[in-house]
């Protein structure tokens, strides 16, 4: 009973969240809540952009959203024409591309880019970032870390799962 009981106690503690969301900016978004996480910081660069981060040492993952609301451009590229634009931009600082994908992210089309940064002396270091344009906000979602399979390991994927962006 006691093993089931402990069971019970150490999957709890994996569910628990922050939730932080913005009716103006309509989102809603969970970031993990359990021993090692660090609170959620909150920057703003005015009312342009705006991100929200927590991060765990032991669990070697750093899980970033944000938002941009820039006036959109008098000739509106596509949407594939976006993603293009906007991987070449991150590129520049990233050291290799793995790979890159369109998909749907909180009922959206997103873009995926997964990149890496060789750090001198600190290693290599994996992003996977979603940029998804809706409503005249461009949403964003970075995770990072040191090890290629967290990037869409459960608390990766619980965190985009638990991505909801308002019509």
């Amino acid at each position: 009973m006691i093993r089931y009981l402990l069971l019970v106690a150490a999957l709890a503690l994996g569910l628990h969240a922050r939730e932080i969301s913005n009716a103006r900016l309509r989102f809603k978004i969970a970031f993990p809540d359990a021993p090692g996480w660090s609170t959620v910081s909150h920057e703003s660069n005015g009312a342009e952009e705006q991100s929200w981060t927590a991060e765990s040492k032991a669990a070697r993952l750093v899980l970033i959203f944000s938002t941009i609301n820039a006036t959109a451009p008098e000739t509106k590229p596509t949407f594939k024409e976006q993603a293009a634009a906007w991987e070449k931009g991150m590129m520049e600082h990233f050291t290799r591309k793995i790979s890159s994908r369109f998909a749907k992210l909180a009922g959206h089309d997103a873009y995926e880019l997964v990149a890496t940064i060789e750090v001198e002396n600190a290693g290599v270091f994996y992003y996977s970032i979603w940029m998804m344009p809706a409503g005249g906000l461009t949403y964003g979602v970075t995770i990072l870390s040191d090890d290629r399979a967290k990037l869409v390991g459960d608390t990766a994927t619980a965190f985009l799962d638990s991505l909801e962006i308002a019509e």
